[in-house]
């Protein structure tokens, strides 16, 4: 099985760093889902790759360049295709408008090679996890006949590249089930809607605005349900599911494991990092000789992954700002958890069908479905929690607990789902499960490898 990235690792990768050069498996970049979902809506925002994606059994990406073929490279620029990857948004020698790259600014990125890594356009076909071998992507692609390179900056950020790492740790449960089933993917994650003293504040304003906040303000979530619900599938048009990465025997260890559904105040960047403590200095600013205000408008003469090293563990000595910063932010976290925590438990996931879990990438045997709620009964529990997360810095995360006693529901002909067995009693079916027969109440069924669900036999 592939393994996760490290979670220190998820946070940098969008980080355009020297280990782009010196690990191997940062060699081939994949696009990322937000140009997918792009190109999912047709929003224009990413036209140049919407031709990259119009086989769904061929995948793309970028392979790195070695600085020899770039020396070859420059002496034959001008017959050549670019693309240079912002942080967001892209510029092309073969496009026009804003999104046009001269090639008199790929003189002079030629010119200072060194700050930049360059990458062919390649792909491969898809494996049956949709996730692509590394060898298999080795295809490279022209443009209208000319060679055709990517661009990317060094020690800058990128959310539309990936490794093949995350696209191993993403997404592939979703495409898969989409692919075989014929399920719609439409993502809708937990949005809520919060005011502070009454007056509503921006989601993307949240962290900013409880910084600043005073130890008077009272922070409430507007009774809006339809900002409760989380999914990603919906089945024939009608039931929206929710997909989850786990298999039973995570679930359920002689009482139930609580798994991560949303999260709210994630500070997992450097670059909010540096907003925070952009933030914080603004607060302090009405006294500007103060330790807090001097101290904390010297950290932002660092370069961001220095100033993110002076928060961390890794240093032995933490400055005391970083620590007043930090208390600063949390203490005010604290306040929010009541107001989460105050939302009726049937409010959560209303109208979702369910949350179907599936623990194997090649294999859908184990797969099962847990209705949310089930012949009346709820079958899950939610409950926000503090958790110190990145830096120290803490977050709010809401989990859900299954009951032992819900009904796990397993996928039959028609899109229908069968009930199977308890979630508690998971162990004593796994034999039969693992054979492809289950005897379950309602008959006897038999695994179809080849349709990935449960036959009655």
């Amino acid at each position: 099985m592939n393994q996760l990235l490290k979670y220190s690792e998820y946070l940098n990768e969008s980080l355009i760093d020297n280990t782009y050069v010196t690990d191997i498996k940062k060699h081939l970049l994949l696009f990322s889902d937000t140009i997918r979902k792009d190109w999912d809506v047709k929003g224009g925002k990413f036209t140049l790759f919407y031709d990259l994606y119009g086989d769904k059994d061929v995948f793309h990406g970028i392979s790195l360049i070695s600085k020899r073929r770039v020396s070859e490279i420059k002496k034959n620029y001008k017959n050549c295709r670019f693309t240079i990857l912002y942080t967001t948004v892209y510029n092309d020698t073969d496009s026009e408008g804003r999104r046009n790259l001269s090639y008199d600014e790929v003189e002079t990125i030629l010119k200072n090679s060194n700050q930049y890594l360059f990458y062919d356009l390649v792909k491969g076909k898809r494996t049956e996890n949709a996730a692509p071998d590394r060898e298999h992507i080795t295809e490279i692609i022209r443009s209208d006949s000319k060679p055709w390179y990517f661009i990317l900056i060094r020690n800058k950020n990128c959310s539309l590249i990936k490794t093949k790492s995350r696209q191993e740790s993403g997404k592939w449960a979703e495409h898969q089930l989409a692919d075989i089933h014929g399920w719609e993917e439409s993502s809708h994650d937990i949005r809520m809607k919060i005011d502070m003293n009454g007056e509503s504040m921006r989601a993307n304003g949240l962290i900013k605005t409880i910084l600043k906040s005073e130890e008077d303000d009272i922070f409430t979530v507007i009774d809006d349900p339809a900002t409760f619900v989380k999914y990603d599938l919906v089945i024939d048009n009608d039931k929206k599911i929710e997909v989850k990465k786990y298999g039973d025997k995570e679930l359920w260890k002689g009482h139930s494991i609580p798994i991560m559904l949303a999260e709210q105040c994630k500070i997992a960047d450097r670059r909010t990092l540096t907003r925070i403590v952009e933030w914080y200095n603004e607060i302090k600013s009405d006294d500007m000789e103060s330790f807090d205000y001097i101290e904390s408008l010297k950290l932002l003469d660092l370069e961001e992954r220095k100033l993110s090293f002076q928060f961390s563990s890794e240093n032995l000595e933490v400055p005391k700002i970083c620590k007043n910063i930090k208390e600063h932010y949390n203490t005010r976290i604290v306040r929010l958890l009541d107001a989460f925590n105050s939302i009726d438990q049937d409010r959560w996931m209303h109208g979702i069908y369910g949350v179907y879990f599936a623990s194997g990438r090649t294999n859908r045997i184990n797969d099962f479905l847990i209705k949310i709620v089930d012949d009346g009964v709820r079958n899950i529990q939610y409950d926000w929690k503090i958790v110190g997360d990145w830096l120290g810095f803490r977050r709010l995360k809401l989990f859900m607990s299954v009951n032992g006693d819900a009904w796990e529901y397993i996928l039959t002909e028609g899109n229908n789902f069968v009930r199977a067995f308890k979630l508690k009693d998971f162990e004593d079916y796994q034999g039969d499960r693992d054979s492809g027969i289950l005897d379950i109440d309602v008959g006897v069924y038999v695994y179809d490898d080849i349709k990935h669900l449960w036959v009655k036999d």
